[in-house]
Parts: structure tokens; C-alpha cells; sequence
């Protein structure tokens, strides 16, 4: 299989680098490193090294091979050029570098986290039926037993690109909603995105999956052109393909944040009314609260203390008046891309007319998540940031002073964004974490003051 593949880093600024000739050094011999490895399947591992002096020397089990744990120092005694550092830990990534930097060279070595590391194929089927990342994300769109029928509409699409050789193929670890992945040459990429097969989305007010609802959305992005700039080809039966944009965008800059808020405004004033409708609260919140409820029942009490609260919040929510507006419904700091110096909202598959203030809180929320991990700040400082900023970012959005109605708006809508992200978190580690409970508690309590 070996032969099957190549092995790249991606770098900020759009930058490959070819890495199928030199081993690999996993830095981090945690659960990351475990994580990291049932995720990717690799074949070039050479060394498994630890900050922690208490596991040197150990042995660990990577797919059947056994590695002793070296310290950090064992790098000195390596000539670097033949290798390079994978980083296991999504959270530690800037205090590793800069401890690598006490033994090396800066810049002597190739090193990337786990995220942006990337096996290519010369063929599509290869990718299909080789990739473990892309077997993860057919079972999560319910999408295996229709590989075949995928790689035959790709081939069918390919009459777009009649003068270019294709050959290289890569996953995408973006989404759960759609089956995605790159491909193109060494010059040029594009993302290539099928609809996968969910069931139960209509009970929580989102009806994505309908053939007449990906018509409906297919019809109005054609009238308004939201991303025709990066667009190459679209049907109602949501095939869709694109430039890959990968520019690397600085969300905690002003004029980013600026660009995107209006970018939003644009869209929440264009005049359109479409037969489709998102049921904010169910989908962000009361969807989660009874997945906690039944998942996370050991901590019941958290749940019932945290829900006591929320009621508040969505007595409140349901006093405010709004007009229904069409909102892309799903405004990640992911569904922003950069190209050629614009930037552009990818991923309209939940696009609805709903409440423009939950596209702009889910947002704002994400932009300060996002600085969070880049900045190396802890969560309560960069949650209490975007409440911060909350009132002058929307005053952004506006184009004016916000009315305090308008601000008490977008700081419920935040709350429940706040909220969610505590579920989904105790969803994953089946426990909740007691200080992030405490500080939505007291954001929230905050509303008397408003």
C-alpha cells in the first residue's frame, strides 16, 4: 500500500511539502499520540519522544510496532535533514516548539501538528478504499455504500477539466454533513463535496437533506452569487466544487473581523424569502440538552442546575422581535475562507431564513475560540473577550450604535452558543467541566445588569 501514497505537510500560505522520503518523530506520547494514530494509519514513524522525564525509557505499542520513549535531547544526536516532527497535541503545540528550540536549531527541522499532515493518491479509488481518514468519513455521512456511484459522478465532472492532469488526491477532515476531499496537481487544488445521508434532522427543525430544500438553496445562491468568485461547478443535488482556499486568515485582526460582519450584514439584507426554515433554539440548544441528559446522566444535577438557568435566557429570547432573514445558519471560523485577498462563506447547506443574530453570535463565538487556540489564552479569558467585545462588534454589524434591545439580543443568542459548547464538550469526555459551568452561570446571571 505504501506505494499507493505520498505523504505532505501543509503550511501556512498555501505551501505542500513533500515528506514520503523522511521519517517521522511523533512529539507527545499521550492520548494524542494514540488519537493521532487510529486517525491516520502511518507507515514512517521513526522515534516517539516526551517531554515528561517520567516516561523515557518506557516502551509504547504504535500499530503493532514497540517504541522506547526518548527525551527531547536525543534530537541533537539525529541528522535532522532526514526527518521530520509531527506534534500529537492539539493543545500544546507553541510550548512544544518552543521546548524544541532549547535542543535544536531553530528551523532545522520540518515540524507540523497532526492536523496538517496529509496523505495524497494518484487515483481516486485508492483514496477511497486506502485512506483511513476518508473511511472515517463515509461511515459519518452514511456514505459507504454508495462509493461507487461518488467516483463515477467525480469522473462524470471531470469534462470540466478536460486540459489538466489530475493526480493527486487527499481527505479533507472538515465536516460530518458531506463526503469532501481534494484533488488536483501539485499546481492547483480543488474540493470536490457530495451530500451525505443523515436521518432525524427534520425532528429538530433543519430539513437539510430534502432534495427540494438543496433545489430551493441551489436556486438562490445562483441569484445573489455569494461565492461564484470560487465556484467552478453546482447542481440542485448538491455536488459542488471549488477552488481550495487555503490562505491563512488572522481573525483577531480588526479589519478581518470588520470584513466578515459586513460580509454578513450583506447577506441578512438580501431580499429573499425562501421555503426553508431553521429552528435556532432547537438545533443549538434544546437538541443538545437531551442528548446530555441521556449521555452524561452521572451529572444530572449540573444538567438540571445549568437548564434551571437557561430558562431565563429563553424566556427572555422569546420576548425579543425579529425579523426572519436569510441566514447562512452555520458561521464557523471553518466556513470562512480566504482567496486571491477576498474572503468568502463556504458550506450553505443549512442555509434558511432564521434569526440573523444567531449567525452573527455562532460567529463572533467561534472567531473567539479560534483565538483561544492561536493565541495560547485560557478559555475563560477568551470567552470573556467576545462578551467584551460583544456591543462593538455588533455596533460593526449594524453600521451604528446598537439599541440596548439589540445588544440584550446578541448577549442571550451568545449565552446559548456558550452553553452549547459545554455540551458538546461533556458529550465527548462524558463529564463536565465545573469551571466552564461556573462561568456560564455567572455570564448569565449577568443579564440583571443589562
Amino acid at each position: 500500500m505504501i506505494d499507493k501514497f505520498k505523504t505532505y505537510i501543509h503550511l501556512q500560505g498555501g505551501h505542500w511539502i513533500d515528506v514520503s522520503t523522511k521519517h517521522m518523530i511523533i512529539y507527545g506520547a499521550g492520548q494524542g499520540c494514540l488519537d493521532f494514530l487510529n486517525e491516520m494509519v502511518l507507515h514512517n514513524i521513526a522515534y516517539i519522544i516526551d517531554s515528561d522525564q517520567k516516561k523515557w525509557d518506557k516502551e509504547i505499542e504504535l500499530l503493532n510496532v514497540i517504541y522506547k520513549i526518548q527525551s527531547p535531547f536525543f534530537l541533537s544526536l539525529l541528522n535532522l535533514e532526514n526527518y521530520y516532527i509531527v506534534i500529537s497535541s492539539n493543545k500544546e503545540e507553541e510550548s512544544i516548539k518552543a521546548s524544541i528550540e532549547t535542543y535544536i536549531p531553530k528551523d532545522s527541522i520540518l515540524i507540523c501538528n497532526r492536523q496538517t499532515l496529509y496523505l495524497s493518491y494518484k487515483r481516486i479509488e485508492d483514496l477511497f478504499y486506502y485512506d483511513p481518514l476518508m473511511k472515517k468519513k463515509l461511515l459519518l455521512t452514511n456514505m459507504s455504500f454508495a462509493i461507487e456511484s461518488v467516483i463515477s459522478i467525480f469522473k462524470d465532472s471531470m469534462r470540466l477539466f478536460e486540459n489538466i492532469t489530475i493526480d493527486c488526491f487527499m481527505p479533507l477532515r472538515e465536516g460530518g454533513s458531506k463526503l469532501t476531499f481534494l484533488f488536483g496537481n501539485e499546481n492547483e487544488l480543488w474540493v470536490f463535496s457530495f451530500p451525505g445521508y443523515h436521518s432525524g434532522w427534520e425532528k429538530i427543525g433543519i430539513e437539510r437533506d430534502r432534495k427540494k430544500n438543496r433545489k430551493i438553496r441551489y436556486e438562490l445562491r445562483k441569484r445573489i452569487g455569494v461565492d461564484k468568485t470560487i465556484t467552478i461547478y453546482e447542481d440542485e443535488n448538491g455536488v459542488l466544487i471549488q477552488k481550495y482556499a487555503d490562505d491563512c486568515i488572522d481573525f483577531s485582526k480588526d479589519e478581518v473581523k470588520r470584513t466578515v460582519l459586513n460580509k454578513c450584514y450583506s447577506l441578512h439584507q438580501v431580499n429573499e424569502v425562501i421555503d426553508i426554515k431553521n429552528d435556532m433554539i432547537e438545533h443549538h440548544y434544546t437538541n443538545l440538552t437531551e442528548k446530555v441528559l441521556q449521555r452524561v446522566s452521572s451529572s444530572r444535577d449540573i444538567i438540571m442546575k445549568v437548564n434551571s438557568k437557561m430558562i431565563i435566557v429563553l424566556d427572555l429570547l422569546k420576548k425579543i422581535k425579529y425579523t426572519p432573514q436569510v441566514c447562512h445558519c452555520d458561521l464557523l471560523c471553518t466556513n470562512v475562507v480566504s482567496y486571491k485577498g477576498d474572503l468568502f462563506f463556504i458550506d450553505w447547506e443549512y442555509m434558511a431564513m432564521g434569526d440573523a443574530m444567531f449567525d452573527i453570535c455562532r460567529l463572533l463565538f467561534s472567531m473567539g475560540l479560534k483565538r483561544q487556540g492561536s493565541n495560547n489564552i485560557t478559555y475563560k479569558n477568551a470567552v470573556q473577550n467576545v462578551y467584551t467585545m460583544l456591543r462593538q462588534d455588533i455596533n460593526i454589524y449594524l453600521g451604528r450604535k446598537c439599541t440596548d434591545e439589540e445588544y440584550l439580543h446578541a448577549f442571550l443568542v451568545m449565552l446559548i452558543f456558550e452553553c452549547r459548547g459545554l455540551y458538546e464538550e461533556a458529550l465527548i469526555k462524558k463529564v463536565f467541566d465545573i469551571e466552564k459551568v461556573e462561568l456560564l452561570i455567572n455570564h448569565i446571571n449577568q443579564i440583571e445588569k443589562l
